[in-house]
């Protein structure tokens, strides 16, 4: 079958333009999958490579042996064709998701996982449907526990919820991308008061991150110390 992926499909439609940009075409898609009860995955379409993984884990990738603890410190890209992986192995006692590329930087140029034996995974921020496919994958076959390590703000709580529940955006396909289980870390709003983390090291909320975080008190499935957080990250 050939596979394309969603840039290839924006920019090669036929000679009528039919979108004005690459969202629009993104949504069409969406549309179309959950008008057919399948997924983009299914229709061969599938989103560019911008996940990484790094640590104890081992698969196979169309045929080929990967070994992430052999990738160099910029770690393995999540490939976007996951039923393409396979034969899944790892020593590992825990997977560490980590929100920013800064700090699965740091984790992976001190060799986090050779001490504490884990695999690291980061989705750069706003996380694609493959490391969202690939994270619920290796947890299922591994079953080992996810600990989550994002920002104390209205954006990282967000992305976690995108990993643990879902986006609006593609809640037809919520079964296929979520992993429910996610243990979160931190950093939390509480955690500023508690260790006394210094005013300069702060950054003022905007009126848009306290709306952000006060669409998510919503959220129905936060535990009760998680809404209480949540509630914390609203406040200026």
């Amino acid at each position: 079958r050939v596979l394309v992926n969603t840039r290839a499909f924006f920019l090669h439609t036929p000679q009528v333009k039919l979108f004005k940009s690459q969202n629009e075409s993104d949504d069409v898609l969406d549309d179309v999958a959950c008008l057919v009860g399948s997924t983009r995955t299914s229709l061969n379409v599938v989103a560019s490579e911008k996940g990484v993984v790094i640590g104890r884990l081992q698969f196979v990738e169309a045929g080929d042996e990967i070994d992430c603890m052999r990738m160099g410190v910029g770690g393995k890209a999540i490939p976007p064709y996951i039923d393409r992986v396979s034969n899944i192995r790892s020593d590992a006692e825990f997977i560490l998701l980590v929100e920013k590329d800064a700090a699965f930087m740091r984790l992976a140029e001190d060799r986090f996982y050779n001490k504490f034996p884990c695999i690291i995974i980061t989705g750069k921020g706003q996380p694609d449907v493959a490391t969202r496919q690939f994270l619920r994958k290796i947890q299922r076959e591994l079953k080992i526990p996810i600990l989550g390590l994002f920002d104390s703000d209205p954006y990282g709580l967000k992305i976690l919820t995108v990993f643990m529940k879902g986006s609006k955006n593609m809640s037809y396909d919520s079964a296929n991308l979520t992993t429910p289980d996610i243990k979160w870390l931190g950093v939390r709003p509480s955690d500023i008061a508690r260790y006394r983390i210094p005013a300069e090291c702060r950054l003022e909320m905007t009126d848009h991150d306290i709306k952000t975080g006060k669409e998510l008190l919503e959220v129905r499935h936060w535990a009760s110390s998680a809404k209480r957080d949540c509630a914390l990250a609203s406040r200026k």
